[in-house]
């Protein structure tokens, strides 16, 4: 059997509509997301059900794909040939680990593509991890027409309690990044995460450090709980490590060998996250 997370729940009540504010409550907060933006060209997608998780986790051979990731080393190939069997049945699991080995593995010659065509299917089919990603994607492309999906995208998956999705919204609105620019709305979605006392919880205390956001910027502090985030398996953290040590950026000195190894560590906390996915921030 494949492991199942256990995380920290928190109270967290839904609007529906498109154009209706969410409401998220806390033990201590209550916060409102803005309106869903519109946008014509995006059909509204249902969540998936949990039931439909349940059963496209317990599929033997994305068992078996999983397994293989726990390998000394990894088995990447089989495990990337076996959750694409699975993916082109329609499992959104299988489809958002295959976005996941092209986009970080470049499997395909068009890798980028394929990541993108994949993480839609998943998202399209209302699994809260390929929303995520596929907001990220977008997020990073070059296509500044498809950066508009960012957010709506985000707000999918933040619906159906991922407290990812719920922090990156905040921080777009902090910042005014990919969104109007409305910091106390923003820091608001920020402190909701960080009572959720998680990995995550890290990662948003390291943003605030790292970006002034309610904070006075203190890079070693970021550092701090970037690293604390990391250690405890959040990927995001891990990618940024990465990133950073790769660079020299991030007040971290450059060292390939550790960028890598971080890499390395980033990718199976980010596959465990997409086969093990449940909500930690619940309705």
């Amino acid at each position: 059997m494949m492991r199942l997370r256990m995380p920290l729940l928190v109270v967290i009540g839904l609007a529906t509509g498109l154009l209706q504010q969410v409401a998220i409550m806390s033990a201590a907060v209550a916060i409102e997301l803005p309106p869903r933006p519109a946008n014509d060209d995006i059909a509204d997608v249902p969540p998936v059900t949990t039931a439909a998780i349940a059963a496209a986790r317990e599929d033997p051979t994305l068992e078996r794909a999983y397994h293989l990731l726990g390998a000394d080393p990894p088995d990447w190939a089989t495990a990337f040939d076996l959750f694409k069997d699975r993916a082109l049945t329609g499992n959104p699991i299988a489809e958002t680990a295959v976005c996941v080995l092209e986009w970080q593995k470049g499997v395909s010659s068009d890798a980028w593509g394929q990541s993108l065509v994949w993480c839609r299917a998943a998202a399209e089919r209302g699994y809260a991890p390929g929303q995520l990603l596929m907001a990220l994607l977008l997020r990073d492309s070059q296509d500044a027409s498809s950066k508009g999906e960012y957010l709506h995208w985000l707000h999918l998956a933040a619906a159906q309690g991922d407290a990812m999705a719920v922090f990156l919204i905040g921080k777009a609105y902090a910042l005014g990044e990919n969104a109007p620019r409305e910091v106390a709305l923003g820091q608001s979605l920020l402190r909701a995460v960080i009572a959720l006392k998680t990995s995550t919880s890290l990662l948003v205390q390291s943003s605030e450090y790292r970006h002034g956001i309610g904070q006075a910027v203190d890079v070693n502090l970021a550092n701090h709980y970037l690293l604390q985030a990391a250690a405890a398996g959040e990927w995001v953290a891990q990618s940024d490590l990465a990133n950073f040590y790769r660079k020299g950026d991030g007040h971290l000195p450059k060292d390939p060998a550790l960028s890598a190894r971080w890499h390395d560590k980033m990718l199976k906390s980010l596959l465990d996250m997409v086969v093990n996915w449940k909500p930690t921030m619940a309705q």
